[in-house]
């Protein structure tokens, strides 16, 4: 009984007059009125000590939570206290406020966690208190966790274990829990005493080993995975392992009793089976992981464990455990006596047999599958005698992935054996009557006879392949006469066909079992025709009579009677078809003949086709079909070929097909992969005909070529099958884009004729594929007129789009195959040309407008061309430019164009480009164009106004500028006043947005070059300055080829006088920048280097060369940013290779200057490096050696200099150097150099190319002309090694005080190759210098590099000896 006091509790409000009243509330027995003790607890944990002082407030806080948790009795004030959130969260701020923690151990060796946590975990308590006690666990983890008893720990994990097992969720705060459980369970476990070890151990198997088995099997893989890891130390540690080889050694003694195997035995009983039965491979693993070396090896532990688990499953059931644990064990692959091991296998293989042979269900048959799957790889001898059983009980079975890999595993066996002709005849014998299977099974997969068709192919040879022929043809056809006497003995004595018009169906597991028999028959006769030739003639004259008896006691009764249900009789067709086509039947050597097909049999074929037909026996339907169409590609003399009458035939198997292709989802057929139904037989006959049309067009009428030809026009509509393996439009596409379907003559004949007599969307589809060279003149004007008949009866409305593009995308596409002049004669009238032009009104997609301008084009411009002085303007012509002066075109709000928005521009930017004299021509339609011209150029600067007011910018902008710039120069060109300059203002719009289209940057650019071009007879002003700094501004956000074939592009059109100012600006900001840095710099050394390289004046860029090149010096003399470095290196690398005619010796100075500054040493660098600069400075380096060698002649030492820097950059820093070593190596590289992230072997090649170029023999140019494209003046080459000469030592003692350094080395890669350029040093270097080096200049270590590398160059020297 609980003891209630007669004193009142303190209230909260007296209980805060001092800590004494505080503790007396938190100590009394029952709970505060008005609140609770945990109420208290966290206002006191949140109170200043300045408002209610407590000594120790922490410890005595943590305490009473403790206390609390900890308190299992059945009190008032406790009960529900460990499930409370409250409690947990207050005891977690409490230790992370906490500063000092001498008081925690203490506390928590009175009151210990882990009991705490172990009680809570089995409350199953709801996630937020998981979330809680986590956040003190994780606090108190180096007090509470690695401090407690091994016996607390194992407690704890356990009841986590049982948290698992009653069902409580996962969640991210539980697996961190269980984490810490784990890893303080292991810490534990390696430190406590074997004794205590052995106890836990024991005693955990025999009250938790059920929650751990249960816990592996429903916990997630990251949690199971930390749980495993913990059950192993404690299952399988040292000692563990001996008592489980002790347990396997002595089941029946003492150390049996309470056992790891006991204890699974007796959990095998009840709800925990499954638990335990999907433990045991991972308890096989866990166990051989953790098998020490010292274990006997005699005994086999591995091997009897598995021996043991083996045992204690159930022998009829738990097969999917067995396969498990037999690829565990072949994972693992232990030592194990050889006659045990072999006697188990075979009794796995023999039991599992056994098994398969009885009705299992569908999981218990996969596992009997897989466990002999296993056995078979482990030790197939152990299996081979029992083949034939195994393929007798997988024929009826389900084609699962696990009996289509024992198939695989079984044949893989016999092909590397070369057992494979055992192999058929056992397949064949597997199938024995009676065989009452209603589905093919896995030995019919598309997979499997593929493959056995393969390893027919690569293993039979031609004197095994013959004897397996002769037996399957035998087994096929006694299996046909099973099949037909069935059949004949269901008919009356008279013989009466059923109401479909074919016999009567035979035994379906008959028909199955023909059906099975075919497949290898198939696969053999597809080897066949590689292995006759190899095969004496004797044996190829008894191949031949087997195959024809074959042919005529089968096949011909097969189309004399049609006996069989439809996989059997489809199987015998099947077969049939493949001795003709391989070709494997017909004239003999000596020239005779087999007997022709009788004349009855044709007939009959075609009544079992229409019945099958109605009866819904699609799959034999689609083989008739085929077998039809193979013997009527057969010569009529042939004969193998029935005596069919092809009309007839030919209308049977159209009749198969619908009168019109309309979109279904059931219109499609998977293919040979799955089994073909009723609904999906008109799509396979269809797909089967597509294949064959070149008997269609043999032999076909003309009725029928028109019936084929518009199954092919109605098939092309979109089908809603997604995706439609064999559907009719994807079967119908793929036939119209084979160049060989548009060589049958008569089949184009027809469609051309069919297509000329209707106008339907199909019908330009297909002309979209129809080739222009079978259209006559007279077809091409037709379609034509059709074509634009049908483009303008369709409404102007939504949903026509695709139709529009379909009827103009052949438009465009016949006047660009056929030539513009027809089409432009054809679309003449002005009605024609103004509906092109604006219908649809609306937006459009950008095929229909590359369609439509396409059509326009060609017309207006063959309008155009027509246009001569003094000669009358096409009426045509004149209505369309009327029609587009007064339409609305530009009224709309949105920016993307309409067609005839398109079609303003298009025929105001041709006329500018065809018309070369607008004053010569009619003044009236010259007036209207202008007329045009200057609506399009208004309507679009109102658009672009209102555009440019937009905070976003709207799609099509960028054609609206377009539009823009070919008003601008149309109305220039027609002498008329242009509106104002509108490039500034779109210029401030895009400004703003450096996200903004490059495709509208360059359109603004390219306005601006317009908008800025001085007109004639004005002077050209300064208006230049602002297109240059728009490109300054657009290259500095963002560099791109398009603003630079604007730049280009602007630099052709301008005088001399223009490119002058353009460099005086360009040339007064790089000054400017060399005095204060701005961040355009690098924008305006991208436009430097576009200046010079499309600049046309030579004369301009010599003269301010010089001075520009002196001002990048002072650039880089103020310090500069690796993206100035980059454009300075860049802009030089220009000058060197587009302009090096221009260059003196001071320029050249100047480049060696700048080279040299690019790699000075600097004390901050980039975080990485930027090779693409070291390889600008070697190509500058380079081709300054190979053109103007005679400017460099004088300034060798200047070169050997710049030379050994770039030697230098190559150094990366040593690993584990002291801070101030590595600061030492990092302040001698350039700052544009990482030190974490060295230059690699490509800069190596780089700089062994340049030094090589010193002994390379070229013809330099002269200046003695400022021609752009100069030739040398001379003929003689020659290089500079004799002048290098004296300066190659020097650089051979850089390169080995580089390689010497301590603090740095050269990666081997890098050496490697940099010994091309090195030997072509070497070959410049003389004995007596040689000698010097190595007296006077090198210290011992270095002598032996620079010995090594001589030796290496002598090695490899060319000395004419052979």
């Amino acid at each position: 009984m609980v003891s209630t006091s007669t004193t009142p509790t303190p209230g909260p409000s007296s209980a805060f007059s001092s800590s004494a009243s505080l503790i007396r509330a938190l100590k009394a027995a029952n709970e505060p009125e008005g609140t609770t003790k945990i109420a208290l607890a966290s206002t006191a944990f949140l109170l200043p000590s300045s408002t209610l002082y407590i000594p120790r407030k922490h410890e005595m806080l943590a305490e009473f939570v403790l206390s609390s948790l900890s308190n299992r009795k059945a009190s008032s004030n406790t009960v529900g206290a460990i499930t409370d959130a409250r409690y947990w969260a207050l005891l977690g701020d409490i230790v992370a406020d906490s500063t000092q923690t001498h008081w925690l151990p203490p506390v928590l060796a009175r009151y210990p966690l882990c009991p705490v946590l172990a009680a809570l975990l089995g409350t199953q308590p709801a996630e937020e208190v998981l979330k809680q006690a986590l956040k003190v666990t994780r606090g108190l983890r180096t007090f509470a966790l690695q401090r407690a008893s091994a016996e607390q720990v194992v407690d704890a994990w356990a009841a986590g274990l049982g948290y698992l097992v009653a069902g409580g969720a996962e969640g991210e705060g539980f697996e961190e829990l269980m984490g810490l459980l784990s890893s303080a369970l292991r810490s534990a476990l390696s430190v406590v005493n074997p004794g205590i070890r052995k106890k836990l151990t024991t005693t955990f198997t025999r009250t938790h080993l059920r929650a751990l088995l249960f816990a592996l099997s429903r916990a997630s893989p990251s949690l199971r995975e930390t749980i495993l890891l913990a059950a192993e130390d404690l299952l399988f540690s040292a000692d563990g392992v001996a008592r489980v080889i002790a347990e396997l050694e002595k089941g029946d003694g003492e150390e049996g009793k309470e056992g790891l195997l006991s204890g699974l035995k007796a959990l095998l009983n009840g709800d925990t089976r499954e638990a335990v039965l999907s433990a045991f491979p991972t308890l096989l693993s866990s166990f051989h992981a953790r098998l020490p070396a010292s274990a006997s090896s005699s005994s086999h532990p591995t091997f009897s464990l598995f021996i043991a688990l083996l045992s204690l499953l159930p022998p009829t059931s738990a097969h999917s455990t067995r396969a498990a644990l037999l690829s565990t064990l072949s994972a693992l692959a232990p030592p194990a006596p050889e006659d045990e091991r072999l006697e188990t296998l075979v009794a796995l293989g023999t039991a599992g047999v056994s098994a398969l042979e009885q009705g299992l269900s569908e999981p218990e048959l996969d596992g009997v599958l897989r466990t002999l799957e296993e056995v078979w790889k482990a030790e197939p001898d152990a299996v081979a005698s029992l083949s034939g059983r195994v393929l007798s009980a997988l024929a009826p079975a389900r084609p699962s992935t696990p009996a289509l890999a024992l198939l695989q595993t079984h044949l893989t066996y016999s092909s590397q054996t070369r057992t494979l002709p055992l192999f058929l005849s056992s397949l064949a014998e597997a199938l024995v009557p009676p065989y009452t299977s209603t589905a093919l099974g896995p030995l019919a997969s598309p997979a499997f006879t593929a493959s056995l068709a393969a390893a027919q192919k690569a293993y039979l040879t031609s004197n095994q392949v013959l004897p397996l022929l002769t037996s399957s043809l035998a087994q096929v056809r006694e299996a046909w006469e099973t099949l037909a006497s069935s059949s004949s003995s269901e008919r009356p004595t008279k013989r009466r066909k059923s109401k479909s018009g074919r016999p009567s169906v035979a035994d379906t597991g008959a028909s199955d079992r023909l059906a099975l028999l075919a497949c290898p028959l198939l696969t053999l006769l597809d080897a066949l025709p590689s292995l006759l030739p190899c095969v004496v003639p004797a044996q190829r004259a008894e191949a031949r009579v087997a195959l024809e008896e074959f042919e005529r006691g089968v096949v011909r009764r097969m189309y004399a009677s049609g006996t069989g249900a439809g996989r059997g009789a489809a199987a015998v067709l099947r077969v049939g078809r493949a001795m003709g086509e391989l070709g494997l039947l017909g004239e003999e050597e000596d020239g005779t003949q087999i007997e022709k097909v009788g004349e009855g049999s044709a007939e009959e074929v075609l009544e079992i086709l229409r019945g099958c037909a109605k009866d819904g026996e699609a799959e034999l339907a689609l083989e008739i079909v085929l077998t039809l169409l193979y013997h009527l590609s057969l010569p009529p003399s042939s004969p193998l070929r029935l005596p069919l009458e092809p009309t007839r035939t030919l209308d049977a198997i159209l009749d198969l097909l619908p009168f019109s292709f309309a979109p279904s989802p059931s219109a499609a057929w998977t293919g040979r992969l799955a089994e073909l139904d009723a609904e999906g037989l008109p799509a396979a006959v269809w797909e089967a005909v597509a294949g064959r049309l070149h008997i269609f067009d043999a032999l076909a009428s003309s009725a029928q070529l028109d019936k084929l030809c518009a199954l092919l026009l109605s098939s092309l509509a979109p089908s809603p099958v997604d995706p439609p393996p064999f559907s009719f439009a994807s079967t119908s596409t793929l036939l119209l884009r084979t160049a060989s379907f548009w060589e049958l003559s008569s089949i184009r004949t027809r469609l051309l004729a069919l297509l000329l007599s209707q106008t339907t969307p199909a019908t330009f589809r297909t002309l979209l594929h129809f080739p222009t060279e079978y259209l006559s003149r007279s077809a091409r004007s037709e379609f034509v007129k059709r074509a634009l008949e049908a483009d303008r009866a369709l409404p102007d409305g939504e949903g026509e789009g695709a139709v529009h593009e379909a009827i103009r995308g052949f438009l465009e596409r016949l006047g660009r195959e056929g030539g513009g002049g027809g089409l432009g004669g054809a679309i003449s009238d002005a009605e024609t040309l103004w509906h092109l032009a604006s219908v649809p009104a609306g937006p459009v997609g950008d095929q229909l407008r590359s369609a439509t301008g396409g059509i326009l084009s060609l017309c207006l411009r063959t309008l155009l061309k027509a246009l001569k002085p003094a000669t009358v303007v096409p009426v045509s012509l004149a209505s369309l430019t009327s029609s587009l002066a007064d339409a609305q075109a530009f009224k709309d709000r949105t920016a993307a164009a309409t067609l005839a928005q398109d079609a303003s521009v298009l025929l105001i930017r041709l006329f500018t480009e065809e018309v070369r004299e607008p004053e010569a021509i009619d003044s009236s339609y010259l007036k209207l164009i202008k007329k045009l011209g200057k609506k399009t150029a208004g309507g679009v600067q109102k658009r672009l106004r209102k555009a440019a007011e937009s905070p976003t910018a709207e799609q099509g902008l960028a054609g609206l500028v377009e539009a823009c710039k070919v008003a601008r120069v149309f109305l220039e060109r027609v002498e008329e006043d242009l509106p104002e300059p509108f490039g500034q203002t779109l210029l401030a719009r895009v400004a703003r947005d450096a996200e903004a289209d490059m495709q509208l940057k360059a359109a603004i650019l390219s306005l601006l070059d317009v908008e800025t071009r001085p007109r004639a007879g004005t002077a050209d002003g300064g208006v230049h300055e602002r297109f240059v700094a728009a490109y300054i501004l657009f290259s500095f956000q963002r560099p791109d080829p398009a603003l630079d074939a604007c730049f280009a592009g602007m630099l052709a059109s301008r005088s001399s006088e223009a490119a002058s100012r353009m460099w005086a600006v360009l040339e007064e900001s790089v000054a400017r920048s060399a005095v204060r840095r701005e961040t355009h710099v690098g924008a305006v050394l991208h436009a430097f280097k576009v200046l010079i390289k499309d600049s046309n004046d030579s004369r301009m860029i010599r003269a301010g060369l010089s001075k520009l090149l002196q001002h990048l010096v002072a650039l880089l003399d103020a310090g500069q940013p690796t993206s100035v470095l980059a454009g300075v290196a860049n802009l030089m690398e220009t000058v060197v290779s587009d302009r090096a005619i221009l260059l003196q010796r001071t320029d050249v100075a100047s480049i060696l200057s700048l080279i040299s500054k690019s790699l000075s040493a600097q004390p901050t660098h980039d975080p990485t490096s930027s090779p693409h600069i070291f390889a600008s400075l070697t190509s500058t380096l380079t081709a300054l050696i190979r053109l103007r060698r005679d400017l460099l002649s004088q300034l060798l030492p200047h070169v050997s200099a710049v030379l050994t820097q770039l030697l230098s950059a190559l150094r990366a820093i040593r690993p584990n150097l002291g801070a101030k070593q590595t600061r030492t190596v990092a302040d001698s590289l350039p700052s544009w150099l990482a030190p974490s992230s060295p230059l690699t072997i490509r800069e190596a090649k780089s700089l062994a190319r340049l030094l090589t170029s010193l002994t390379t023999k070229t013809i330099p140019l002269t200046s003695s002309t400022s021609s752009r494209d100069a030739r040398p003046t001379a003929d003689v080459a020659s290089s500079l090694a004799r002048a290098f000469s004296k300066h190659a030592p020097f650089l051979l003692v850089a390169y080995v005080r580089v390689v010497s350094d301590p603090l740095t080395f050269l990666a081997p890669e890098v050496r490697s190759e940099l010994e091309p350029g090195l030997f072509a040093l070497c070959e410049m270097t003389g004995e007596h210098e040689r000698g010097a080096v190595m007296l006077a200049m090198l210290g011992p270590g270095e002598k032996v590099v620079f010995k090594a590398l001589w030796a290496g160059y002598e090695k490899q020297k060319y000395t004419g000896r052979s």
